[in-house]
């Protein structure tokens, strides 16, 4: 309102209506579909965490807790290894030391970020892994000298923790273990899978496929495991597939084969291998004869298949390089 000499002008202030613009109805629309996929993630892992609760005991490890299965009884002690990004090793393991349980004690332990771990901000280096083992394995109760048996990829961190600590590993067994060279030249071109994954977990798509019968491979592709087994893997898989931890131990792999090749042969410790025919990458009969390398007393098996998963049907030949392995380390022990 001005005022004009005796005349008083007034103007009429015409205030718009707001309009959204369809982008941003389109983004408000995207916020509250993560808001609620996240939500609905959260609130998943709480109500059926009692569906897969823990089988062992949590022990404090550095700035984490590490979860740790014992079971078995006699002489020897095995301590058992998954590949990386397995969301599970127990369950992932299970047909193996189910029945390794009859010949020894056997240890399953959970890496942080893996099974009933919790995550950890320490970095994801093989020294710090199997620092990590060493403890854990101290504060279970088994004692040493432990056999050492890994599947696929878990056999970086058993060789090096044999380089580390080789008066307390009597024997070493792989499963269609990945040699270190194959590691340093391996291609890392699916781990973009593996991040999508990660995505997908974190806003419940996965969660959500699994209720509508999608994912199954992808949560628990062992069809050979118990039906109580299977509840776990998937459980866990909802909650812990390729979380940052087994994001970083993927991406690390080229620099920890690295730290496996500079830490030299592991002597006259028994390193028995089993090759499967199953495995898909070309190069993997060739770089499995690395391990007669590492040590004087290598043997060598094969398999029909268990290059991803362990097989019910090549449990009778993993069993019995088991045998052989602890029959071989026995006038040793006695």
């Amino acid at each position: 309102m001005k005022m004009k000499g005796k005349k008083m002008i007034v103007k009429d202030f015409y205030v718009k209506p707001k309009h959204y613009k369809p982008r941003k109805i389109i983004y408000l629309l995207l916020f509250a579909i993560i808001l609620s996929g996240m939500l609905y993630q959260g609130i998943s892992i709480s109500l059926s965490a009692k569906d897969y609760a823990r089988v062992g005991q949590l022990l404090a490890i550095d700035d984490t807790l590490m979860h740790v299965y014992t079971g078995g009884s006699g002489d020897a002690t095995f301590v058992l290894a998954s590949s990386i990004g397995t969301p599970s090793p127990y369950a992932a393991l299970s047909p193996l030391h189910e029945k390794l349980a009859s010949l020894g004690k056997v240890v399953v332990y959970d890496k942080p970020g893996y099974g009933w771990s919790e995550l950890t901000k320490a970095p994801r280096d093989l020294d710090t892994l199997t620092s990590e083992i060493h403890a854990i394995l101290e504060k279970s109760g088994r004692q040493a000298p432990y056999i050492l048996v890994a599947h696929s990829t878990g056999s970086l961190e058993m060789l090096r923790f044999a380089q580390r600590y080789p008066e307390e590993v009597s024997g070493i067994l792989l499963i269609d273990g990945a040699s270190p060279s194959f590691c340093r030249d391996y291609n890392n071109i699916m781990i973009a899978e593996s991040f999508l994954l990660n995505f997908s977990r974190h806003l419940g798509i996965l969660r959500l496929g699994e209720h509508l019968g999608y994912f199954q491979y992808a949560l628990s592709p062992n069809p050979d495991l118990k039906e109580d087994i299977q509840v776990i893997s998937k459980g866990l898989a909802l909650e812990k597939l390729w979380n940052r931890n087994a994001l970083e131990e993927q991406l690390r792999i080229k620099n920890n084969a690295e730290i496996v090749l500079e830490g030299g042969n592991l002597g006259s410790i028994p390193l028995y291998f089993l090759t499967s025919q199953a495995n898909i990458y070309g190069n993997w009969t060739k770089t499995q004869q690395e391990f007669f390398s590492l040590s004087t007393e290598a043997k060598q098996f094969v398999i029909s298949g268990s290059s991803e998963q362990l097989e019910r049907k090549d449990l009778p030949t993993i069993l019995s390089a088991c045998e052989q392995l602890v029959t071989f380390l026995q006038p040793e022990e006695n």
